[in-house]
């Protein structure tokens, strides 16, 4: 957002500090933020997995009742019907889909 105030003809021909202000944002600022995008991600990770084994738990009997979500469908004489898919098949987004683990 500052690079254009940094690259005045004041600091030219070298612009030296336009290039250390923007190289010390990108080695410094960026990897930064990619940790701190990794701890989110894993942190969400134990609470799905952790979820999950609670929810098998309760189960109890071996079959995993949430690796499968169900949609409308309509069928030959017009009525609506339940359909059982697997969840990887429906259109959910991550944060969405509890099930899904971010691969890091």
């Amino acid at each position: 957002m500052i690079a254009p105030q940094l690259w005045q003809p004041k600091y030219s021909p070298r612009y030296r500090v336009a290039w250390v202000v923007e190289a010390s944002i990108s080695w410094g600022v960026a990897p930064w933020s990619l940790l701190v995008i990794r701890y989110i991600l894993n942190k969400r990770n134990k609470q799905r997995l952790a979820a999950m084994e609670a929810a098998a738990e309760a189960a109890g009997d071996g079959e995993d009742e949430g690796e499968f979500g169900f949609i409308d469908t309509v069928d030959e004489q017009g009525n609506v019907v339940k359909q059982k898919v697997e969840i990887s098949m429906l259109d959910l987004t991550d944060l969405e889909n509890k099930r899904f683990i971010y691969p890091l």
